[in-house]
């Protein structure tokens, strides 16, 4: 029981029972929840701005965590999606976008959180970011030639 699960339960609840907030409530909950991308966009950037920017593309271990998250694992996901009786064109598109997305800003925030090396986390972060202008477009076209095998 910490602060995050309990407000995803009470989220949950309040959604699932379709309580309406009080109109100040829902206004301040949805003003916060707009500052969500950009203090993540503020903190990678201290991150980064911390590290040398060249170290972003010399460490051959990063390409290969890229590799996986950017290439490997959409691919895997969009074969079991293929698997799965999807009818629904939208549901397998949102399903195989979210699998291609780059990395989250978390991997820099959880690393510097828990001791890690959150300059690498940092790095990866805008590494996958890059790259993912190549791979999402690639992994998209395979997904709607699989969705069109279905």
């Amino acid at each position: 029981m910490n602060p995050a699960s309990l407000g995803s339960l009470l989220g949950l609840i309040v959604y699932l029972l379709q309580i309406q907030l009080p109109t100040i409530l829902s206004d301040s909950l949805y003003t916060i929840a707009n500052l969500n991308t950009p203090l993540a966009m503020i903190l990678l950037g201290s991150y980064v701005a911390q590290s040398k920017l060249m170290d972003v593309f010399t460490h051959p271990r990063a390409y290969w965590t890229t590799f996986l998250s950017l290439i490997l694992s959409p691919l895997i996901s969009i074969f079991v999606l293929w698997l799965l009786p999807l009818d629904n064109y939208l549901v397998f598109f949102v399903l195989a976008i979210a699998s291609s997305a780059p990395i989250a800003v978390n991997t820099a925030l959880f690393s510097q959180l828990y001791g890690g090396d959150y300059e690498y986390g940092a790095r990866l972060v805008v590494l996958s970011t890059l790259l993912s202008i190549i791979s999402m477009p690639m992994v998209l076209q395979i997904a709607e030639f699989a969705f069109s095998m279905n």
